[in-house]
């Protein structure tokens, strides 16, 4: 039975406790030093947004699997160890925020890895910024090649494309909390999608200021999203059929033509899929994906797909669940992920890349 009383009691208590746990997650957000999702970029008119230039910040907090500091030079790219044998630049690896790798410190990304290994006096940028598309990594691609001064004709260039830029590169209002802030590119041109402007100053300053009320308001939102992405799927393709797989690997291999390699000097793009580590059956469809962005790009003279997704799936020990790669909430990967992607591209690297 319904009681009045019993009913403002409980609202009466929750508006004295709330104001003293808002607080409390004001002082914990400061102590941990944990930064706001929004201030690790800025924008930039030919690209949206990239890693902010000379930031250095925690990433992650208590309720995070990770926590650790991230460095960006005056480039906004992920700072690495030093490489034991060269200084000069002659690689940029393109990507979201698996190439980032902010969940892991800055020597522990598999593109500092990578560095660390010297191969073939090999060095490369860390170009992965969070949430790109193959329409931003692109555009990224030209703004590091300007700003460091690079020759183009003599970059190894990779590109490591996730599932989610097959949905974005024809929905540019997809992920819109940090294209609104900042801006974003969608076939060569700068906009941003409109969102309320107080809304989205709200969610900035709690961002910044309250971490456990931010956690809170994103797993809503997560399991918004995923629900309504099931029910999507359900209704229009469960399984994804050939014919649109191949429409999406297209469209990614198109957009890679059309900003960069047909009026550049780069000999040769390399593109790779990044893994899905959910289960086996999602490792099994990243390496499809490959092979569909293979078939997509054979009348392309200058882009070359790489087995990315199919070694590293050779050097998973059978019958072992993939998920072990990544963070059990994140699902980015861990430092044993990283490692794993390192191994997988050094071998691409020595047996295709260095050879093209």
């Amino acid at each position: 039975m319904f009681r009045k009383e019993t009913f403002l009691k409980n609202v009466f208590s929750i508006f004295l406790i709330f104001p003293f746990f808002i607080s409390l997650d004001f002082l914990i957000t400061k102590i941990h030093g944990v930064r706001g999702f929004s201030q690790f970029f800025e924008e930039d008119e030919n690209v949206g947004y990239i890693n902010k230039r000379n930031f250095k910040a925690r990433f992650g907090g208590p309720l995070d699997e990770f926590t650790n500091v991230v460095t960006l030079n005056k480039y906004g790219v992920r700072e690495s160890s030093p490489s034991p044998c060269t200084n000069k630049i002659n690689g940029i690896i393109i990507g979201d925020s698996v190439v980032a790798g902010f969940e892991v410190n800055d020597n522990e990304t598999y593109v500092s890895i990578i560095n660390k290994k010297c191969i073939k006096e090999l060095l490369f940028i860390n170009g992965g910024v969070r949430a790109h598309d193959t329409h931003m990594s692109m555009a990224n691609i030209k703004r590091l090649i300007k700003e460091y001064g690079l020759k183009e004709e003599e970059l190894k260039i990779i590109y490591i494309l996730s599932v989610n830029d097959f949905y974005e590169n024809d929905d540019k209002f997809r992920y819109s909390s940090l294209k609104s802030k900042f801006g974003s590119v969608y076939d060569g041109d700068f906009f941003k999608p409109y969102r309320n402007p107080f809304i989205n100053r709200l969610r900035i300053f709690i961002g910044d200021n309250f971490y456990f009320l931010t956690r809170s308001i994103l797993l809503l939102e997560e399991f918004k999203r995923i629900r309504n992405e099931k029910i999507f799927a359900n209704i229009q393709d469960n399984n994804l059929s050939n014919q649109s797989n191949d429409f999406r690997c297209k469209r990614a291999i198109s957009i890679v033509n059309k900003y960069f390699l047909e009026k550049s000097k780069i000999n040769n793009i390399f593109i790779g899929f990044s893994p899905m580590f959910l289960n086996p059956q999602a490792l099994d469809e990243s390496v499809n994906y490959e092979k569909c962005l293979r078939r997509n790009s054979l009348d392309s003279k200058k882009i070359t797909v790489i087995p990315f997704s199919e070694e590293i799936k050779s050097l998973i020990p059978k019958g072992k669940d993939p998920s072990y790669l990544t963070f059990k909430r994140d699902f980015h990967l861990n430092l044993q992920g990283h490692r794993l992607a390192s191994k997988a591209l050094e071998k691409i690297i020595m047996e295709q890349i260095l050879f093209d």
